[in-house]
């Protein structure tokens, strides 16, 4: 394993520990869950304009785990 990759990895499991201790410690979970989700938003958008668009191959991994993630 590469150092960046343990890197990045290491950073994804400290903002996933840093986003759920400030669920719990919220009063008001909800208006947090959507502060934090217009922040993910607005990030990604932001990023947008530096990445790829997705080759057709790779459309059927972006959009199994919406479908998946609905619930009937």
């Amino acid at each position: 394993m590469t150092a960046g990759l343990f890197l990045m990895v290491l950073g994804a499991a400290v903002l996933h520990a840093a986003w759920n201790a400030m669920v719990k410690v919220n009063a008001d979970r909800l208006v947090l869950m959507a502060v934090m989700m217009m922040t993910h938003v607005a990030v990604g958008l932001m990023v947008v304009p530096f990445v790829a668009f997705p080759t057709p191959e790779a459309w059927p991994l972006v959009i199994l785990p919406m479908v998946k993630g609905m619930r009937l």
